[in-house]
């Protein structure tokens, strides 16, 4: 093949190649496509604010207050600055900045649920252990709480890392205990000095002896006073006139005479007896 011939062919297919790239909008990596052309992108914090021409190059705008643009672009606007909702849980760690979003965490006490490269989208509150419960694992930014259940002889309420033995109130210091209230997995066995429980049953017994006297001498006083005590009840009008008779039965008769041998005697008789004492003058 004569090589002008071939000169040819070469030319035909640089020019078909050149044709090709115009029509699928090839662009390098720092451009953006516009209208068919290529355009130089706008750098980190800023957008496009006019378009290149083909006398003139690309115009850009800084980003304004809580927007931004985190790499090369041909964005007409920047982006919303992310905002850490307090009702998702969230709260900020990095803020905003013009050429980068906002980085939220998880609050305290709370974990992430729902993680988007370094930044956290929502978060859960940790788990409480319950009572009779024990943590295992405290809850960070990244995982729940976990509890685990008191076995045997031993308790927790809730916010222990490792369930507690019962008290025992058997005496280990001289002083004698008696179980007053016995322990559960979630609650403590509850004790009392013995020495202390007599003293209370000593002076209940000793109320409940003087009551019980109290109430022995007042019952034997109403009942004293109640056969000793005067009649102060009225006499009807038919016991005054019994009364009246039977004083006039009782009273005695007197009786008085004169003789020669004796001036004068009298005699006294009492109307049921008829019993006569004579005295002379």
């Amino acid at each position: 093949m004569p090589v002008s011939v071939l000169k040819i062919y070469l030319s035909c297919a640089i020019i078909l190649f050149h044709d090709f790239q115009c029509c699928i909008g090839t662009c390098g990596e720092a451009e953006y496509e516009v209208d068919g052309q290529c355009c130089p992108m706008c750098g980190p914090g800023f957008h496009v604010y006019r378009h290149c021409t083909d006398d003139t190059s690309t115009t850009c705008k800084p980003c304004s207050t809580s927007t931004f643009t985190n790499s090369p672009n041909g964005l007409s606007r920047c982006f919303q600055c992310t905002v850490c909702d307090s009702s998702q849980g969230l709260r900020i760690k990095k803020e905003c900045t013009f050429i980068a979003d906002t980085i939220c965490k998880p609050r305290e006490g709370y974990y992430c649920i729902d993680q988007h490269k370094h930044s956290c989208r929502a978060a859960a509150e940790h788990s409480t252990c319950k009572p009779g419960q024990y943590i295992i694992q405290q809850g960070s930014a990244d995982t729940d709480t976990v509890c685990g259940d008191c076995v045997g002889e031993t308790y927790s309420n809730g916010s222990f890392s490792s369930c507690l033995p019962h008290t025992q109130c058997e005496s280990s210091d001289g002083v004698l205990r008696w179980v007053k209230r016995p322990g559960t997995h979630s609650s403590d066995t509850e004790c009392e000095e013995i020495q202390k429980v007599a003293i209370i049953l000593g002076v209940l017994s000793g109320v409940v002896i003087v009551t019980v006297g109290l109430a022995c001498f007042t019952i034997h006083k109403r009942k004293t006073e109640s056969i000793f005590a005067p009649k102060t009840e009225r006499l009807t009008q038919q016991e005054q006139e019994v009364e009246t008779a039977v004083s006039a039965k009782r009273a005695p008769v007197v009786t008085c005479t004169e003789t020669a041998s004796a001036p004068q005697y009298c005699s006294m008789r009492h109307r049921e007896e008829r019993h006569e004492n004579r005295q002379y003058f």
